[in-house]
C-alpha cells in the first residue's frame, strides 16, 4: 500500500492530475506481476518501498530551493536500508537517479553527507553477522565464521549453483 501511494505521488509529479495518476498507479498496483511479488514473503516489496522513497526524497530535494545536507544524509540512509535489503535491485535502478540529480547540489558537505548515510549499509550485515554466532533457532547458511563468508553472504554467490541449466 505504501508503494502504491509513493507510485501515486510520482505520477502526480510528472502529470499534476489527480485522477490520471491514481488510476495509474491502481493499474500499477493491481498488475499481476507486480501483485504477485507484494503478497509473497520475499524481498521485493519492501525493497520496491525502499526504491521508491529514495526517489521520493529525491524529488523532495529538486523540489525545494534550500538544499541541505541533513536532506542528503537522509537520501543515503534510505540508500542504505534498499542496499542491504536487496542490493541488485537497487544497484541496477541507481544510474535512473542520477538524472535527477541536479550539478549545484554536488559540493563536498553535500557528498560527505550522503556517502555517511549509505556508510549505514554495512549495519544491518554486521548484525545479521554477530547474530549468526548466537545460534539462532533458523540460519539459511550457518555462521558466518569469516570476512570470506560474509563478503559470499553479501556477494550471493550461494546463488549461482541453484540453477545450471542452460
Amino acid at each position: 500500500a505504501a508503494s502504491s501511494w509513493l507510485i501515486y505521488r510520482f505520477l502526480y509529479r510528472f502529470t499534476s492530475h489527480t485522477v490520471i495518476s491514481l488510476l495509474a498507479a491502481l493499474v500499477i498496483s493491481f498488475a499481476s506481476t507486480y501483485w504477485g511479488q507484494m503478497i509473497i514473503a520475499e524481498v521485493y516489496a519492501l525493497n520496491v518501498f525502499l526504491s521508491l522513497l529514495f526517489f521520493d526524497v529525491l524529488m523532495k530535494i529538486r523540489e525545494q530551493n534550500n538544499v541541505t545536507a541533513r536532506q542528503f544524509f537522509v537520501l543515503g540512509s534510505v540508500g542504505a536500508l534498499a542496499l542491504s535489503n536487496h542490493w541488485p535491485i537497487f544497484v541496477i535502478t541507481g544510474p535512473f537517479y542520477l538524472f535527477f540529480i541536479e550539478r549545484s547540489w554536488v559540493k563536498k558537505k553535500n557528498v560527505c553527507a550522503f556517502l555517511g548515510g549509505l556508510s549505514l549499509v554495512i549495519l544491518p550485515y554486521l548484525l545479521m553477522w554477530w547474530r549468526s554466532l548466537q545460534g539462532p533457532e533458523v540460519s539459511f547458511l550457518g555462521e558466518i565464521q569469516s570476512l570470506k563468508d560474509w563478503v559470499k553472504y553479501i556477494a550471493r554467490s550461494y546463488y549461482s549453483s541453484t540453477d545450471v541449466s542452460v
